[in-house]
């Protein structure tokens, strides 16, 4: 294939595309194929071609039902970590404004995303081109354009709690670790403790001022443990999920947390003390979650 070869074949693709419902299963499956192939060339190419890559990547997250285990594998590429950094800020919001999509499929992968994407901080104003129109230039920049995959997740994450609780809970831990460090109490060090038998432990984050701060509230990543922990109190007012609010307690005090997630879990228990507060019960009785500077 040459870079001409894919430039034609991707053009008539995206015309399929655009109009997907009257295709044929065996058309849809033949899509998925060639987008992955294209996306695949377009990611070798020694020279990059941004209109090659980002119009591949919209069709294999468009076709992403064709082949999950496949779309994942390749997708999975871009979200490692020095790729990230090269070319996050151009690449992520076509894969995040498909994720609502993708999660049907592949929960797992959406969640890998979440904790990717919020790892990793573009710093960068350099500009970029918006418009890619050599009439009316419209310009952003990397910084502005990665911030916007980042919101574009925090508002499928009300989509994604809906439906798959537990590994948004997942989500939810990664992206709350990643809010942390970028705080200026990144170097504090955890304190542990003994709960219901296991070695736990609390990061102190001084979340007691940035969750009670106005300004706070409209950051993507608390927007996120809002949502997650809305769900929660939602499945626990229901009685036939308290199995899985069970599970979802169990993991989320299964390790070294954030003290936003602790807090946010003991108020959990005294609004619900027959359910969750019993199995919370000791979790009160532990010297550091009682620190006035958590």
């Amino acid at each position: 294939m040459t870079p001409r070869v894919a430039g034609n074949s991707l053009a008539l693709l995206r015309v399929m595309l655009e109009n997907e419902s009257a295709l044929t299963e065996e058309q849809r499956a033949a899509t998925g194929r060639t987008a992955r192939q294209l996306l695949a060339f377009a990611w070798d190419q020694a020279n990059r071609n941004s209109w090659l890559v980002t119009n591949s990547l919209r069709s294999v997250c468009q076709t992403f039902g064709t082949d999950p285990e496949a779309s994942a594998a390749l997708l999975r590429r871009a979200v490692e970590p020095n790729h990230l950094t090269k070319f996050g800020y151009e690449e992520m919001r076509w894969i995040t404004r498909e994720l609502r999509s993708i999660s049907t499929y592949d929960p797992v992968f959406v969640a890998d995303v979440y904790s990717a994407v919020f790892s990793h901080e573009e710093v960068s104003t350099d500009p970029t081109d918006m418009s890619r129109s050599r009439i009316l230039l419209l310009t952003s920049n990397k910084k502005q354009d990665y911030d916007h995959a980042k919101w574009e997740l925090s508002e499928c994450y009300f989509h994604f709690v809906e439906t798959t609780p537990l590994i948004a809970a997942k989500a939810m831990l990664d992206v709350a670790g990643s809010y942390r460090r970028r705080d200026n109490s990144s170097q504090s060090q955890p304190e542990y403790f003994d709960f219901n038998g296991a070695k736990v432990g609390i990061i102190p984050d001084y979340s007691y001022l940035w969750m009670e701060s106005f300004s706070s509230q409209n950051d993507d990543e608390v927007k996120i443990l809002n949502a997650f922990f809305k769900k929660l109190e939602k499945l626990a007012n229901d009685e036939s999920r308290a199995r899985e609010v069970d599970e979802i307690v169990r993991m989320l005090a299964g390790g070294v947390r954030p003290a936003i997630v602790w807090r946010r879990l003991l108020q959990l228990g005294t609004r619900h003390p027959q359910s969750v507060g019993t199995q919370l019960r000791t979790l009160a009785c532990a010297a550091p979650c009682m620190g006035s500077g958590y």
